[in-house]
C-alpha cells in the first residue's frame, strides 16, 4: 500500500515536470513568434507594424503630460543606385551597420525602427522642434563620417513635432500619429529636393 502511495506520488511530480517543462517550451516558442512578428528580420530592429503601434501609445502618453514629442524619418540616399553597382547583399549590409550606428547614436529612450525598405524612423519623446533638429543634425554628421564599404554613405532626414502644450484647438486633428509622420514624410522630401545628405523639419517648409 505504502509502495503504491509512494509510486503514484512519483508519478505525479514526473507529471507536473514534464507539464512544467511543456509550458516553458510553449512560452519560449510565444515569444520567438512574437519577437519575429514585432522585429524587422534584416536589421533586428522594431518593424512598421510595431513602431505604429507603440508610437500611439508614446502619443497618449505625451498628451496627458501636456509634453513633446518628435519624429524623424531617415532615408539613405540613392540606395537603388547602391543596389544596382554592388548588390543588394552589400546593400544589406549598409541597411545593418545602419540600424547599429543609429542605435549607438540615440536614446534608450528612443523609439527607433526599420519603416520600410531604406527608411528608418525614430520617435523621440520629450524632444521639442530645436532639439529634435539638433538631434537630427547629428545623426546626419555621423553617417557622413562613419567609414563605408564601397562607397560614402549619407542620409536625408524629415522631422516633425508634436506640442501638446499648445491649446488643443490648435489641432486640426486627432489622428496625431498619421499626423506626425505625415510632416515628417513631407519635410523629408524637401530634404532631398534640397540636394540630400541634410535635415529639415516641417515648420521649416514655406507653404
Amino acid at each position: 500500500m505504502i509502495y503504491a502511495i509512494a509510486r503514484d506520488i512519483t508519478e505525479i511530480v514526473e507529471s507536473n515536470r514534464k507539464l512544467n517543462q511543456l509550458a516553458a517550451e510553449l512560452k519560449d516558442a510565444n515569444d520567438k513568434l512574437f519577437e519575429q512578428a514585432s522585429t524587422d528580420p534584416l536589421t533586428k530592429l522594431k518593424n512598421r507594424r510595431t513602431f505604429n503601434e507603440e508610437l500611439k501609445d508614446l502619443i497618449v502618453h505625451t498628451n496627458k503630460k501636456r509634453g513633446f514629442l518628435s519624429l524623424l524619418m531617415i532615408d539613405v540616399d540613392h540606395f537603388k543606385t547602391y543596389n544596382d553597382q554592388f548588390g543588394h547583399p552589400a546593400g544589406d549590409q549598409v541597411l545593418i551597420r545602419l540600424a547599429s550606428v543609429l542605435t549607438y547614436a540615440l536614446r534608450v529612450s528612443d523609439l527607433l525602427a526599420r519603416f520600410g525598405g531604406e527608411e528608418f524612423v525614430v520617435a523621440l519623446p520629450e524632444t521639442g522642434e530645436y532639439k529634435a533638429i539638433e538631434v537630427a543634425d547629428r545623426l546626419v554628421v555621423t553617417i557622413q563620417k562613419e567609414t563605408w564599404e564601397n562607397r560614402p554613405i549619407t542620409i536625408s532626414v524629415g522631422i516633425a513635432t508634436l506640442d501638446f502644450s499648445l491649446p488643443v484647438s490648435t489641432f486640426r486633428d486627432t489622428d496625431f500619429s498619421t499626423r506626425i509622420v505625415e510632416e515628417a514624410d513631407r519635410a523629408l522630401y524637401r530634404s532631398k529636393a534640397n540636394g540630400r545628405n541634410q535635415a529639415t523639419h516641417c515648420s521649416q517648409i514655406l507653404l
